[in-house]
């Protein structure tokens, strides 16, 4: 277990995660310092890669080197740092991250179901937020119509509750709307148990650890814990 501080240790993470990330740091007084990248980036996997790269390139000779993201359609595989050891939860993203609440269990996600978490729920990007821009564009008949139509195979909408803010009533916030395009709205149980362990350098057969010079490959993520 390497010891990692303030002088060997940085931070690449999606601002997305703002709130656990800072949960870990204040619960354990970690100094490291942290690289927030745009939220949303991981839609568009080959810009985030490139944003992954120049960052790394940037802090290249830190020893260590966290990347608190998840594979993100495959946005992490082709990394590599000269100098720098990449650490990267092995999991498809940060909602499987989340939800991962023992090591090895399969994670109890429904197909059909949007998981979301404050952040998210707060974003201009969400989801329903979007909805409400097609209305102002289209007009309510018409945008409504859109909306339905992006919904697509979406039955549900799910929030995480991982203890880092008041998750019910993040639900409640968006109920009526949701409901109003015939999507569910419910609080499922999270945890900060993976963000934890990787800050805390325990790092095991749940994190991808890349000495300086190695790829991050497809290869490295076969074992991961997947969603049912």
């Amino acid at each position: 277990m390497p010891l990692l501080n303030s002088e060997n240790t940085v931070v690449i993470a999606c601002s997305m995660m703002k709130n656990e990330i800072n949960r870990v740091f204040a619960d354990h007084d970690l100094k490291y310092p942290i690289v927030w990248l745009e939220k949303g980036l991981h839609e568009y996997p080959e810009k985030l890669k490139e944003e992954l790269a120049k960052r790394i390139c940037e802090y290249n000779r830190m020893p260590y080197i966290i990347l608190l993201y998840g594979m993100c359609g495959y946005a992490v595989t082709g990394l590599s740092a000269d100098g720098s050891t990449l650490v990267i939860p092995k999991f498809d993203d940060c909602v499987r991250m989340l939800m991962c609440l023992n090591k090895g269990e399969l994670i109890q996600t429904e197909a059909g179901h949007l998981y979301v978490t404050d952040e998210w729920v707060t974003s201009e990007k969400f989801l329903l937020k979007e909805f409400d821009g097609y209305i102002e564009t289209y007009g309510k008949r018409k945008g409504q119509m859109i909306a339905k139509m992006m919904i697509g195979n979406y039955s549900g909408i799910d929030v995480i509750d991982d203890g880092t803010y008041d998750a019910p009533a993040c639900a409640e916030s968006i109920r009526e709307k949701a409901e109003s395009y015939g999507l569910t709205c419910q609080c499922v149980r999270g945890t900060l148990r993976v963000i934890e362990k990787i800050l805390l350098g325990e790092w095991d057969e749940e994190v991808v650890v890349k000495a300086p010079g190695e790829t991050v490959s497809m290869d490295d993520f076969d074992d991961r814990t997947r969603c049912i």
